[in-house]
């Protein structure tokens, strides 16, 4: 299946669906001359109304298979309910260098320094996750203000998200 898109502004609204259906038939030749859906996605920052088309579809398509899904959130590394939040980290450190820093302690399913997305730089603090309860208060007890790269982290229960 080839989809044919058009992105129209505000000021260019001027194609309409069935033009650009009028277009594809054209193109492709009558059969393959399909429905053509219209998504209107949210304004953008700038106040601009853009319109989006889709053209060649099969007839079975309806707008709501053409509607945004939400994805299931997949975490960025392992995750166990074991979970540490490292704090007060040496901007050099990253999430290998915590992994190697607290895998002496337990089996580390997984460890994450978070960064900035605007700078990419570190945000100074992260997260490492254990395969057992019993490994995660070993590390707990072991790290909390130990010194790694040039600063004394500060290592607790990492909490849920707060609303």
């Amino acid at each position: 299946m080839r989809v044919i898109a058009a992105v129209a502004q505000d000021e260019v609204a001027a194609v309409t669906a069935d033009e650009v259906a009028d277009e594809a038939d054209e193109v492709e030749g009558a059969d393959a001359a399909e429905s053509v859906e219209e998504a209107e996605p949210e304004a953008a920052a700038s106040g601009e109304n853009t319109k989006l088309y889709f053209g060649n579809l099969p007839y079975s398509v309806d707008s709501a298979q053409l509607a945004d899904k939400p994805k299931p959130k997949e975490p960025l590394y392992p995750e166990t309910e074991y979970k540490l939040f490292v704090g007060n980290l040496s901007w050099s450190v990253t999430s290998e260098s915590l992994t190697n820093a607290f895998q002496e302690y337990g089996n580390v399913v997984g460890a994450r320094v978070l960064y900035d997305g605007d700078t990419g730089k570190s945000r100074g603090y992260g997260f490492v996750c254990f395969a057992t309860k019993a490994e995660m208060d070993t590390a707990l007890e072991s790290l909390n203000g130990m010194e790694l790269e040039g600063r004394s982290m500060r290592v607790s229960l990492a909490e849920g998200k707060r609303s």
